[in-house]
């Protein structure tokens, strides 16, 4: 079963693909950019950047999609049209 909320992408070139997305009014976001083992709570932990490398290079690569049950199909196709547009031009 789906579950309406975002669609997660790892995406090359993804700060460049945000803005292109946004240019074409897709609600595009970076919705997490600081990794778990990062956050403010977690401080007392003592970890750092690059203690966990593979989270710190899928932090720079992850985008999230709209992705909800009012999304016509033509509005999926849309994003996904615009996506692959990015990467072929």
């Amino acid at each position: 079963r789906i579950v309406y909320h975002l669609y997660i992408i790892f995406a090359q070139q993804r700060d460049e693909l945000l803005e292109y997305c946004v240019n074409k009014g897709i609600e595009a976001k970076v919705h997490y950019p600081v990794p778990i083992y990062r956050q403010p709570a977690l401080k007392y932990l003592g970890l750092k950047e690059g203690d966990f490398p593979i989270t710190d290079a899928h932090t720079k690569k992850i985008i999230t999609f709209p992705c909800d049950q009012h999304l016509s199909k033509e509005e999926m196709a849309y994003v996904v049209e615009t996506v692959k547009d990015f990467y072929t031009n």
